[in-house]
């Protein structure tokens, strides 16, 4: 197995065992890319619902320090296997 193969094995677990078993029907998945997942996702708030799993699933190091969602901020940075809000919670 490549690594490119255990990263597109990520990426399906990410999308049907944590957003699709979360959100359902409510979580769109707009696009991919290499290693990138894009989604309309309709729910009161993101953050708060990821709070819980946010140590061992998210980088959170491009978030600022005051994000209104009291996530903890500047974690797992560039860790491996990490998912992380390329807009830095705008």
């Amino acid at each position: 197995m490549t690594i490119l193969d255990l990263s597109k094995t990520l990426m399906y677990e990410h999308h049907y065992d944590y957003i699709k078993s979360k959100y359902g029907e409510k979580a769109k998945l707009l696009f991919t890319d290499t290693d990138s997942l894009a989604y309309k996702i309709e729910t009161e708030d993101f953050y708060c619902n990821i709070h819980p799993d946010v140590l061992d699933m998210f980088d959170t190091s491009n978030l600022p320090q005051d994000h209104p969602s009291g996530i903890t901020t500047d974690f797992n940075k560039k860790g491996i296997s990490m998912f992380k809000d390329e807009a830095g919670g705008q």
